[in-house]
This record gives structure tokens, C-alpha cells and sequence, in this order.
């Protein structure tokens, strides 16, 4: 069962974003029954049912994931595409697009489809496989990076502004949205959520 639609008045998705010249903080390690590894082909019914089973982003099947990795603008990213597998079973995963950027002389990349399936929560994939994807366009990109996520997704927009995620305006709801959140953070926690 996915979660029901978001209401329009927390539409647009809150957009969070970084530039990949600021250096990460440290990665966190993986417990001994994970492993990291890059998307294969044949790798689509596997990534779905993730996707699926993370029960955050809506109706996933195979059919839908080949119809993402077709789709031009924006363009996904295999090679920065990424998994988390424990005892050899898919249970978390993060992808890279390519989108049109506005400013000349830096590409403006996102990462999308951040998920981990209930049974595998708690051991920090999320952080793990962002903090690898920015790592990873670091040394080959010059420009941004941004995430979008949904105001009752705290968890994750936590792990976004650990990583350097900033909050980015996109629509003028945003600014009170924002505000709310970081009233609910302490510490540092706050001030990186407060809108700017």
C-alpha cells in the first residue's frame, strides 16, 4: 500500500540543494550484511519492487522503472545509480538525473528515488547511498546537486542537511514550510533548515 497523495498546499516538493565543490562529512559505515553496489543491467525488477515495498513513493513496477531509465529529461544517470543489498537482497536504493541547467559551465544533477524498504530502516542507507552519489559526481562534475522531498519525509530531509543540503525556494509556500520544520530541529539543525 503506498501513501495517499500529498495535498496541494504542500505542493511543490521542498527542493534542498548543495554544490559539489563543498566537501562531505564523513560516510558512515556499513554494517557486515550490506553491501554497496552500482545498477546492472537486468537489475530493473529488483530496483522496482524497493521502490515498491519503500511504501514513500508511490505504485513502482518493473514497467515503470524501464519507463525512468528511458525518459530523456531528466535523463537518469546508470552510472550513478546505486544499491544497498543485505545477504544478497535488494533493500535500499538512489539514483542520479541529469537536468537542463541554467547556469553555463555547471551541470545541474539530482538525486532521485531515494528508498529502503521498512525491514532494513535504521541503519543509516539513505545517508550512505547519498553521501556515495554526491561523492561519486564530485571529481567528474562541476555544479549542483539538489533533492526533493515531501515536509512529513523528516527522516530524510534530516539526512539532507547532514550531508550539505541547503534549502533552495522554489515556490513561496516554501518559505513557512520550512520555517515549521526547523522549529522542530534543535542545534545546528535548525539553522541549516531555516529558509534563507
Amino acid at each position: 500500500m503506498s501513501r495517499p497523495p500529498t495535498p496541494e498546499y504542500l505542493q511543490p516538493q521542498l527542493r534542498l540543494r548543495r554544490a559539489l565543490e563543498v566537501p562531505l562529512p564523513p560516510q558512515r559505515p556499513l554494517s557486515r550484511d550490506f553491501r554497496l553496489r552500482a545498477y546492472a543491467p537486468g537489475d530493473e525488477a529488483a530496483w522496482a519492487k524497493v521502490l515498491h515495498e519503500n511504501r514513500e513513493l508511490g505504485d513502482w513496477d518493473e514497467g515503470r522503472v524501464r519507463g525512468m531509465i528511458a525518459r530523456e529529461d531528466p535523463k537518469l544517470l546508470l552510472d550513478g545509480t546505486f544499491f544497498v543489498l543485505r545477504n544478497g537482497e535488494f533493500v535500499a536504493t538512489a539514483c542520479s538525473l541529469r537536468h537542463q541547467s541554467s547556469t553555463p559551465g555547471r551541470e545541474l544533477l539530482e538525486i532521485g528515488w531515494v528508498g529502503v524498504v521498512p525491514a532494513a530502516r535504521g541503519h543509516h542507507l539513505a545517508y550512505i547511498l547519498s553521501r556515495h552519489i554526491v561523492a561519486h559526481w564530485q571529481p567528474r562534475v562541476t555544479g549542483d546537486m539538489f533533492i526533493l522531498t515531501d515536509d512529513w519525509r523528516v527522516a530524510a530531509i534530516v539526512t539532507y542537511l547532514r550531508l550539505g543540503f541547503r534549502p533552495e525556494i522554489a515556490h513561496p509556500n516554501q518559505v513557512e514550510r520550512w520555517q515549521r520544520l526547523a522549529e522542530g530541529f534543535e542545534g545546528e539543525l535548525r539553522e541549516w533548515a531555516a529558509p534563507r
